[in-house]
């Protein structure tokens, strides 16, 4: 046997086959031949990228890269008709190659490029991309759906590297009396009063009669009043919270969340310059006495208050959210 080893599959070539071959096979040719043309579009798809980015005459040939004068040929986007059909005259056969499914995945899904945006790629239409992504077995995007977990961790990410506290421009500075009163002027010019001169009330007190006969009339009626108030779940706020739920439990919950709402991305330190609270720590399915990791996550307060509404749809998504983080399995 040769010790020569194919270049794209990695088996061994026969000497019969040809002592001086580099592929075992005619496929393994049009795999790797594809995959380096692949290559060399999106190469040439950055250098387009920066032509328009940079307002000067010289423009470069998206196959070969020779310089086009702009200001002589405006639309001209190849040199000459050969780097034209180079790239655009494909096989159909060769196509299925040149689509990886880790290619696709990544762009797709992780970096939500649409199949018109994949097709000029691979210089094909993009009916063609979304075949292929049935071939492979990717689930395609569909309004009203859950994001992909990679996707809810990019989102965190670039969350956390917002302007946030410290970083933002406009941390510890506040408006001067004469920018209030020009907002103000503005205000009123496009008819956009203050809420609080829309109100009748506004610039006027209850007397201390008129208090007394609210107050008779909501103590009579039992108005909003624990039953009767549409919220009312059960006297869930009156039971108390379970023993193991103290201050070192609650570290513990923040230092694996890395002192950041799982929603949002905001930091300890932040939040509590924007709401005057630290982080909260939730219970994913509302009960006081189930005090484990798994049922718990960091939350700022304005998470935590808006996790009250739609409670069903909270708790699966914060159970999927920490089964992708940190692997914790729950019962459908």
């Amino acid at each position: 046997m040769n010790r020569n080893y194919c270049l794209y599959c990695g088996k061994k070539i026969p000497v019969d086959y040809n002592f001086h071959a580099t592929y075992c096979s005619k496929t393994c040719i049009n795999k790797a031949r594809w995959l380096r043309r692949r290559d060399s579009v999106l190469e040439k798809q950055k250098i387009k990228r920066i032509n328009k980015k940079i307002n000067s005459p010289k423009r470069y040939c998206l196959y070969c890269g020779k310089e086009i004068n702009k200001l002589e040929h405006p639309n001209k986007v190849f040199c000459s008709k050969e780097c034209s059909k180079n790239i655009y005259i494909h096989n159909r056969t060769k196509k299925k190659y040149l689509m990886d499914k880790d290619f696709l995945y990544q762009k797709y899904i992780i970096e939500e490029c649409s199949s018109k945006d994949i097709a000029p790629i691979f210089g094909c239409s993009y009916a063609t991309v979304i075949s292929r992504l049935i071939e492979f077995g990717i689930s395609r995007r569909v309004t009203g759906v859950a994001p992909h977990p990679e996707r809810v961790i990019l989102k965190i990410k670039k969350a956390r590297e917002r302007q946030n506290g410290e970083n933002h421009p406009r941390f510890g500075l506040k408006n001067s009396p004469e920018q209030k009163r020009k907002f103000r002027a503005t205000m009123i010019a496009r008819g956009n009063m203050p809420i609080k001169e829309k109100n009748p009330m506004w610039g006027k007190h209850h007397t201390k009669e008129t208090k007394d006969k609210v107050r008779k009339i909501f103590l009579e009626h039992k108005v909003s009043q624990l039953e009767n108030n549409p919220n009312w779940q059960g006297g869930i706020s009156f039971k108390p919270y379970d023993k193991k739920f103290n201050s070192h439990f609650k570290d513990i919950i923040l230092e694996r969340d890395d002192y950041k709402c799982l929603y949002c991305g905001i930091d300890n330190f932040s939040a509590k310059k924007l709401y005057k609270q630290g982080l909260h720590v939730h219970h994913i399915d509302y009960d006081k006495m189930n005090t484990t990791k798994k049922n718990c996550c960091a939350l700022c307060c304005k998470c935590n208050i808006r996790a009250n509404y739609h409670r069903l749809a909270w708790t699966k998504y914060y159970h999927w959210l920490l089964n992708w983080l940190y692997g914790y399995e729950y019962a459908n």
